[in-house]
């Protein structure tokens, strides 16, 4: 898997807006992500059941402006 700069950086941008969930991640790409602080901002989930878990959570709490 590749991810250039500009596509971390992109992907840090939006990722709250986007609501991105990773599940399966590698260590060296789970690594880069913590370096670069994309794992604060997006899901890091260790399988694709704990990924759907959470995005039904989410999907079930009030909007942020709601709260």
């Amino acid at each position: 898997t590749y991810l250039n700069t500009m596509a971390l950086g992109a992907l840090a941008g939006h990722a709250e807006r986007l609501r991105i969930h990773i599940c399966r991640m590698s260590d060296p790409v789970r690594k880069v992500f913590d370096l670069v602080g994309i794992s604060s901002v997006v899901g890091v989930h260790p399988d694709l059941q704990h990924a759907l878990a959470a995005l039904v959570r989410e999907h079930r709490a009030p909007p942020a402006a709601a709260r």
